[in-house]
């Protein structure tokens, strides 16, 4: 769809299980919204309350829900329809990318989403942050007493990796929103 993209993929099942018919499938469903007027009332949750992040599931307002159903009822597969109209409490939540422009303050770091948010077209959020996590636990564990020191060590690096992240999801993200501007 023009400026719109949808996904589906298995997840484990309730309990964990990753057994065919155990398992969840999740969707993701990629519109877009203009930021300054059309973003703040989806973000408008069915109470009325503006939210910053997110509308949590079951309070996205019915109007919103309604729009987004009658575009798949026209344009979707009977499948993603499905999806779709089985869904009892769906959410929104807007993408947006960070990249901080630094790391490591003095003897604190930031690691994972707290320093970067990339955009699930990466599916690398969670292996980033345990990238920063084995890279900060081996520069703890085989560097000197200077803390400090040993962090900015792994700064460059783990800010390389961020950056790249993140720019490989914008360049993804636009691929599939908006194929004919590339």
């Amino acid at each position: 769809m023009q400026r719109s993209h949808i996904l589906c993929y298995a997840i484990p099942g309730a309990d964990g299980s990753i057994t065919t018919g155990k398992r969840r499938l999740n969707w993701v469903w990629y519109w877009n919204y203009h930021e300054t007027d059309e973003l703040p009332a989806l973000l408008t949750d069915r109470t009325g309350h503006k939210r910053r992040t997110s509308v949590a599931p079951g309070m996205v307002c019915p109007e919103h829900w309604q729009k987004q159903t009658d575009v798949a009822r026209a344009f979707f597969p009977p499948q993603f329809r499905e999806l779709l109209e089985a869904t009892e409490e769906p959410f929104a939540q807007p993408i947006r990318d960070l990249a901080v422009p630094q790391m490591v303050f003095g003897r604190v770091v930031l690691v994972g989403e707290a320093a970067f948010v990339v955009r699930p077209h990466t599916a690398a959020a969670a292996a980033k942050a345990a990238a920063d996590g084995m890279v900060l636990g081996e520069a703890l564990r085989n560097g000197d007493d200077n803390i400090e020191e040993n962090l900015r060590g792994i700064e460059t690096q783990q800010m390389q990796m961020g950056l790249q992240l993140r720019n490989y999801g914008i360049r993804a993200g636009n691929q599939s929103q908006f194929p004919h501007a590339l």
